[in-house]
């Protein structure tokens, strides 16, 4: 019988992967802030405890594309992380006149869209 493969696995499979590439100990804190994931959160991750969700999970995601798969969840398009950080980046102020401008070149191709609020 196959055990199926848990996020914490694919975790430590990256930290055995890692340790091995650079030929010195890595630990569990410093795997963390690689992904930039505070280290009492990741530590739950990785021992199973918890599932990764929101931007954790892109962190993750980001570094590690197979923690997706594990979790059944379809790998996020790459374009429109970029274009979540292009939001993220613009300056509040700034923010709603961007998405008027998305969604009026959105109606200018054609698609059907709603006031965002």
């Amino acid at each position: 019988m196959t055990k199926t493969k848990t996020v914490g696995d694919v975790l430590k499979d990256v930290h055995v992967q890692m340790v091995n590439e650079r030929g010195v100990v890595i630990t569990q804190e410093e795997l963390a802030r690689w992904y930039g994931i505070n280290y009492q959160v990741f530590n739950k991750y990785y021992n199973d405890e918890r599932k990764p969700h929101g931007d954790n999970l892109n962190k993750l995601g980001a570094k590690t594309p197979e923690i997706y798969d594990v979790l059944g969840q379809e790998r996020p398009d790459e374009r429109l992380l970029r274009i979540n950080q292009i939001y993220k980046t613009t300056p509040p102020e700034k923010r709603d006149e961007l998405i008027d401008l998305f969604l009026a070149w959105a109606r200018a191709i054609g698609v059907k869209v709603e006031k965002l609020d």
